[in-house]
C-alpha cells in the first residue's frame, strides 16, 4: 500500500516538486526524494526545513555544488555532515559552514585558514568560533579596512570577541565597526571611554546604554548635553530605590524618561509617572512595560521570574491611558502586549486610523470588538 501511494503521490515532476516543497511531509518519504534526478525537485527539499538529517547527509555528497551549498546552510546537517562540507572545493559551501549555528568549536577552527573573505565574515559572526580565532581574525582584517569591512563589523557584533581584539577593532575609522564595537558588552572601559571622547552624540548614546559601561561614565552621560543621550544614561544606571524617587521628579524631561525605562524603578513610581505633564515620559513607561525585567536591583532574577507580573504597571493604571490626550501615547498603548481588553475596546473606536490598525492586530482584542470595528 506505501508503495502505491508514492507511486501515485511522485507520479510527476510536479507532483515530486510539491513533496519535495512540503515541510510536512514525512521525513522517510522526504529522504527518499533525494535521489531525484530533477535538479529542481533535489534544490526544492535541500531548502526545506522538515528534511531530516540523514537526507542532508545524503545531499553533503551531491554532485551538484548547488545542492551542497543547501546542505552546508540546512538546520538538519547533522556534524559529521558539516565537517565533510568543511572541506568542500566550493567556497561558498564551505562559507554555509562557517555560519552554521550546529558548527563545533574545533572545526571552526579548523576553517581559520581559509582565504575566502566571505567565509571569514561568516566565522566572525558565529558565536561558536573560539576567541583565539576571533583575535587572529581580528587581526588580519585589521590590516585593510577596505577590503575586510564586514568581518570586522561581524567581529565587533560578536558578544564573543576578546576585549583585546575589540579594543583593536575600535582603532578603525570605520563608524558601523566602531558603533559595533561601543555596543558591545564585552568593550573594555577603558575602549568605551575613548570612543567616548571621539563620537558624535549618536555614539554617546550607545555608549550610554552599554550593561558594561562604569558607574562614573554613565554619571558624565547623564549631565550630557543631548536630551536622547541623558535619558539612555539614567536608563541604564544601577539606581537605588532612594536616587529613582529623586529623579522621577527631576524637572529634566529626558531624565524623567530614563527612569520610566529603567528595569529597576518600582511600579509605583511608574504609575506616577503615567501622569506626567510630558507626553514622551508617559509614552516611555508604556514602550518599557512589556520589556521590564524586575522591580529593584536587589530582586533575584529568580524572584521576578516568579512574581514577573508584579513587576509591571497595573492594567488599570495602564488602561486609563487609553483616553490621553497625545495620539502617540495612544498608539504605544495600542501597541502594548499587555493593554487590558477593556482599553482596547475603548482605543478601538480612537479618532486615529493609525491608532485602530494596532487595535485591530492586538492579540488581545476581543472578537466582539473586532466585530464592531469592521461594522463601523
Amino acid at each position: 500500500l506505501a508503495e502505491l501511494l508514492w507511486a501515485r503521490a511522485a507520479a510527476t515532476p510536479a507532483s515530486r516538486r510539491a513533496l519535495a516543497h512540503d515541510p510536512n511531509v514525512a521525513p522517510e518519504i522526504l529522504t527518499r526524494l533525494t535521489a531525484d534526478a530533477d535538479d529542481e525537485t533535489r534544490q526544492e527539499l535541500a531548502e526545506n526545513p522538515g528534511l531530516p538529517a540523514e537526507g542532508v547527509a545524503r545531499f553533503a555528497e551531491d554532485a551538484a555544488s548547488f545542492i551542497r551549498y543547501r546542505a552546508a546552510r540546512h538546520p538538519n546537517a547533522s556534524v559529521a555532515s558539516l565537517r565533510r562540507l568543511a572541506k568542500d572545493e566550493d567556497a561558498s559551501t564551505r562559507e554555509g559552514v562557517a555560519g552554521h549555528p550546529a558548527a563545533p568549536a574545533s572545526l571552526l577552527e579548523s576553517l581559520a585558514s581559509d582565504s575566502y573573505e566571505r567565509l571569514r565574515m561568516e566565522l566572525a559572526g558565529n558565536p561558536n568560533t573560539p576567541p583565539g580565532v576571533l583575535a587572529q581574525l581580528a587581526e588580519a582584517a585589521t590590516e585593510n579596512v577596505d577590503d575586510h569591512e564586514w568581518t570586522l563589523v561581524a567581529l565587533a557584533e560578536n558578544a564573543h570577541t576578546p576585549p583585546e581584539a575589540l579594543a583593536r577593532l575600535a582603532e578603525k575609522n570605520e563608524s558601523r565597526v566602531v558603533a559595533a564595537v561601543a555596543e558591545n558588552p564585552r568593550t573594555p572601559p577603558a575602549t568605551l571611554r575613548r570612543l567616548l571622547a571621539k563620537g558624535d552624540a549618536r555614539m554617546r548614546a550607545v555608549i550610554a546604554r552599554n550593561p558594561s559601561t562604569p558607574a562614573e561614565l554613565l554619571a558624565e552621560l547623564q549631565r550630557d548635553e543631548v536630551p536622547g543621550v541623558r535619558q539612555a544614561a539614567v536608563a541604564t544606571r544601577a539606581l537605588d530605590a532612594r536616587e529613582i524617587a529623586r529623579l522621577a521628579k527631576d524637572l529634566d524631561d529626558a531624565i524623567r524618561r530614563g527612569i520610566a525605562e529603567n528595569p529597576a524603578t518600582p511600579v509605583d513610581v511608574l504609575e506616577r509617572l503615567l501622569g506626567d505633564a510630558n507626553a514622551d515620559v508617559r509614552a516611555s513607561v508604556v514602550i518599557a512595560d512589556p520589556v521590564r525585567a524586575r522591580c529593584s536591583n536587589d530582586v533575584s532574577e529568580e524572584a521576578w521570574r516568579a512574581r514577573g507580573a508584579a513587576c509591571r504597571v497595573g492594567a488599570e493604571a495602564l488602561g486609563k491611558l487609553a483616553g490621553d490626550r497625545n495620539k502617540w501615547v495612544r498608539l504605544r498603548l495600542a501597541e502594548n502586549p499587555n493593554t487590558p481588553p477593556a482599553a482596547l475596546v475603548r482605543l478601538a473606536a480612537d479618532k486615529e486610523e493609525v491608532v485602530r490598525s494596532m487595535v485591530a492586530l492586538h492579540p488581545r482584542t476581543s472578537p466582539d470588538t473586532l466585530r464592531t470595528m469592521l461594522e463601523d
